[in-house]
């Protein structure tokens, strides 16, 4: 830099020295006042003038270009993050357990009748009248009423008639009109044969 200042400064002077010696008539005589006339108006006209105007420019534009600015690196602060806290999970209470009521199973009514059949007889108006009674889970379901010497067409009819009597309703049965005789006979055979069967 100091030696493009100096050429600078001497190609000053020299533009300096041509000016000041071409505004003056050529005399062949000048060339002594010439020398002391150059040195002393230049030297103090171009120092001044040099250095201010050459010197800052030239570092303003070289001297920033050379040395990079370094930007300062900001650094994020990092805030800790607060561990989260396990939530404390509720126990399952046991549901009590409810026992079904178990109802007593109600015991079975004792039967009037044994299973099984009975046969009785009774005195009629001709001779025997027989019923033969059969019995299954305490009801009667089956009656038949014989009476070989009871009178034909009267007390013999009368026999299927009073048997049906007996199924249904048992000793309590009916008796058949006209045949009052058979149908006490045949009321008195059933209720023995229900008295065979009964607990």
């Amino acid at each position: 830099m100091n030696k493009k200042f100096s050429a600078l400064l001497l190609a000053l002077v020299m533009v300096l020295g041509l000016a000041a010696c071409g505004s003056k008539d050529p005399q062949p005589t000048v060339e002594p006042t010439a020398e002391p006339t150059v040195e002393a108006t230049v030297e103090p006209s171009v120092e001044p003038t040099a250095e201010p105007s050459v010197e800052p420019t030239v570092e303003a534009t070289e001297e920033p270009s050379e040395e990079p600015t370094a930007e300062p690196t900001v650094e994020a602060a990092v805030e800790p993050t607060p561990e989260a806290k396990p939530t404390p999970t509720p126990e399952a209470k046991p549901e009590p357990t409810v026992e079904p009521t178990v109802e007593p199973t109600p015991e079975p009514a004792p039967k009037t009748y044994k299973d099984g059949t009975y046969t009785a007889s009774a005195q009629g108006f001709g001779g025997d009248v027989v019923a033969t009674v059969t019995i299954a889970d305490d009801a009667i379901t089956a009656v038949t009423i014989t009476g070989d010497s009871e009178t034909p067409g009267i007390g013999a009819a009368a026999l299927d008639t009073l048997a049906a009597n007996a199924k249904a309703s048992g000793a309590a049965m009916d008796g058949v009109s006209g045949a009052t005789v058979t149908s006490e006979a045949a009321k008195s055979a059933v209720s023995a044969a229900l008295s065979q069967a009964k607990n």
